[in-house]
């Protein structure tokens, strides 16, 4: 049987039971509530992965920066951050402007790689020059 964690905000569900926060329980189902850590752990594409002492006054930025840094090959506009009750959130921008996501204590910020660029082979560059020129030659003869 597979496990899956599914993020709830237990105070909203305790505060209003029935309401739109609420979740129904199936025979089987476990609630964990974890413990509160001190620690936000950053993984990814940076240079130093590792475990930082959570801090209020520390930004998404300030844990990644504290990781040694973004490596070349991440992709930061699609970080996210796993909170510890199991939800996500991801990065957004909206006309350049970035916003990152908050970082909670217990919370673990990924930082994913880029994909990797793959080069176009030589009979695939001789098949697109083929079909280009062959357009080209089809416009010049519809012109005329």
């Amino acid at each position: 049987k597979t496990q899956e964690s599914i993020g709830i905000n237990l105070d909203k569900v305790l505060d209003n039971p029935g309401g739109a926060h609420d979740l129904i329980l199936k025979e089987g189902d476990v609630i964990s509530i974890p413990q509160e850590m001190q620690t936000v752990r950053v993984r990814g594409e940076v240079l130093y992965p590792s475990t930082i002492r959570y801090s209020k006054d520390l930004k998404l930025r300030d844990f990644v920066s504290n990781a040694g840094g973004f490596t070349d090959n991440a992709l930061r506009r699609k970080s996210y951050v796993i909170y510890p009750n199991g939800s996500a959130e991801k990065s957004a921008s909206f006309f350049g402007i970035k916003n990152y996501p908050s970082v909670l204590p217990g919370s673990e910020i990924i930082i994913p790689s880029r994909p990797e660029k793959r080069k176009l082979t030589p009979g695939e560059i001789t098949s697109i020059a083929i079909g280009l020129a062959t357009l080209g030659n089809l416009i010049i003869n519809i012109t005329r």
